[in-house]
């Protein structure tokens, strides 16, 4: 029996291994036959490096600092907070010892993974016989995918693991022998790595799964034996191996479920904050687009849900109604409200939605009229781009940070004479303020001191070229992030650094009404932010 199941499991993983080699060599030789998809990569990727050397934010800041940056190795996979996204964290390691602490380098692994959500989305659209280029497109450009892709966190990991289990769910739905449960085990496993809210797309996809066999008349004794059983099983064993090393290091299995976002806030709290919640994040996900765009964008998918309707895709209607109903489902037996930025997985799939509704109305299209549509529509996004980064959309999301901090740290850098071993004293440590400044601290190397390790940065000359001809070549076009700044706002309303043995506070006040918060102090100097 056991030499049975062990050719089984092995017959499976070749078998599995074959398909997905056969489906990439054919999806990248699609990916070249369509010029369109190329340009809708190089819109992805410039828009996202226009973002690249954007300040360090604060969750990144905190968990490269407290869990990357340590010469202690073990450290990366500590999860004392949530903000320890394991196998992101990982990554960024791994990144950092092949090209050096740059901040691309730091933020490689979310720009790579952005960048895969584009062809991933275009990929699973034309597995559904649908166009492809403007759910890529939608990905390719929506505010908040480009900001967490710019962004040292494992939000474009989830989503691109999202997408990828739908894909081979995709295939799974419609067979009674399911081949690729192993695929679905360890991409479910792998994300459930990144961090646990990957539970939400998890639970969705399966039980959609589940749905849709059984709408196929395969009986439940069935799909229970071939799918239920050995997929929730082979996930759960894969998971529980991945984090065990986190459960030892860390202290138990508690450290993960009890950590921020886990912890239930009672029944009655629960349902006061969930619709202020659900507006909350239908307005973080449309962040920085145009009103008409999203009303257009809403259109879109409503005309997708015809096209399947037409073409006899019933399954795909109920597809995200069920995703949404197990997410509730988890966090309303759990009584949590996740952050909105826990949602982001949803944006691709909204947009393949979108895309079925293109597909319809293009098929109305001779090919000629609709080439010319279709490049209207990529020159209509460029302006869509500039007008959504001039909107400031990609950092004014859920993450807060402290913009002035690398002009504050290198302008104290500069000044001061004789190294010193002193910490920068936080007068505010609670605030998004502190772990960005010590980052920049770090980055510039002023001498800092994190957990009782001395730290020196390595540095990547050749990244540290690419950012340096990054921002020349923004600067040549006259175009700038407004999160970036430059010396002069030292000297601005914004920000003041005083040098406490000269000056006062009060000689900078233009007004009695004047207010200034300190923000840090380093040996002699102050620096207070207006308010």
């Amino acid at each position: 029996m056991f030499e049975s199941t062990k050719h089984n499991i092995t017959k499976e993983i070749i078998y599995s291994l074959r398909s997905l080699s056969l489906w990439s060599r054919s999806s990248i030789s699609s990916l070249f036959k369509d010029k369109y998809i190329l340009i809708i990569i190089l819109i992805g990727l410039a828009n996202r490096i226009y973002y690249i050397n954007q300040p360090m934010k604060y969750n990144e800041s905190f968990t490269f600092l407290n869990y990357i940056n340590q010469a202690n190795p073990i450290r990366t996979i500590w999860y004392s907070v949530a903000n320890n996204h394991v196998l992101s964290s990982i990554l960024i390691k791994l990144s950092t010892i092949i090209f050096g602490s740059e901040i691309i380098a730091i933020r490689l692994p979310a720009l790579i993974a952005g960048i895969s959500c584009i062809v991933i989305t275009y990929l699973i659209c034309k597995q559904l016989n649908q166009n492809g280029l403007i759910g890529s497109l939608i990905v390719a450009i929506s505010p908040y995918m480009v900001s967490f892709s710019s962004n040292a966190r494992g939000y474009t990991l989830l989503t691109l693991f999202s997408l990828l289990l739908f894909g081979i769910a995709l295939k799974v739905r419609k067979t009674e022998n399911p081949n690729h449960v192993l695929g679905l085990s360890v991409i479910s496993s792998l994300g459930m790595l990144v961090m646990p809210t990957m539970l939400f797309p998890v639970s969705g996809i399966y039980l959609w799964i589940i749905i849709c066999l059984y709408r196929n008349n395969y009986g439940f004794k069935n799909i229970t034996r071939k799918f239920i059983l050995p997929c929730f099983s082979l996930t759960s064993l894969i998971t529980l191996s991945l984090y065990s090393p986190v459960f030892i290091v860390s202290g138990g299995i508690s450290s993960v479920t009890n950590g921020y976002g886990v912890n239930s806030i009672g029944f009655s709290n629960f349902l006061q904050k969930l619709y202020p919640s659900l507006l909350s994040t239908f307005s973080t996900l449309k962040s920085g687009i145009p009103s008409t765009l999203v009303i257009l964008f809403l259109i879109l998918n409503i005309l997708g849900l015809y096209f399947y309707k037409r073409n006899s895709q019933s399954d795909l209607i109920v597809f995200l109604p069920i995703v949404l109903f197990s997410s509730f489902t988890i966090i309303l037996l759990k009584q949590v409200i996740p952050p909105e930025r826990s949602w982001i997985f949803l944006i691709p799939f909204l947009s393949i939605y979108a895309d079925a509704g293109f597909s319809f109305i293009t098929r109305f299209l001779d090919i000629n009229s609709k080439h010319k549509f279709i490049c209207l529509i990529l020159l209509f996004s460029l302006f869509v781009s500039r007008a959504s980064l001039q909107l400031d959309g990609v950092s004014s999301n859920d993450e807060d940070g402290f913009p002035e901090a690398p002009v504050a740290i290198k302008y104290i850098a500069s000044t001061i004479n004789e190294p010193t071993n002193e910490k920068i004293n936080v007068i505010t440590p609670a605030s998004p303020e502190a772990p960005p400044l010590t980052f920049y601290q770090w980055y510039y190397d002023a001498p800092i001191s994190i957990n009782g390790i001395s730290l020196e940065r390595k540095s990547n000359s050749a990244l540290k070229s690419i950012g340096k001809i990054t921002d020349d070549f923004l600067k040549f076009l006259k175009i700038r992030p407004r999160t970036s700044f430059d010396e002069s706002l030292v000297k601005s309303n914004l920000l003041y650094i005083i040098d406490i043995k000269y000056h006062s506070i009060e000689s900078l006040m233009q007004s009695p009404s004047d207010k200034f918060t300190p923000i840090f102090k380093y040996g002699d100097m102050i620096m207070y932010k207006k308010s």
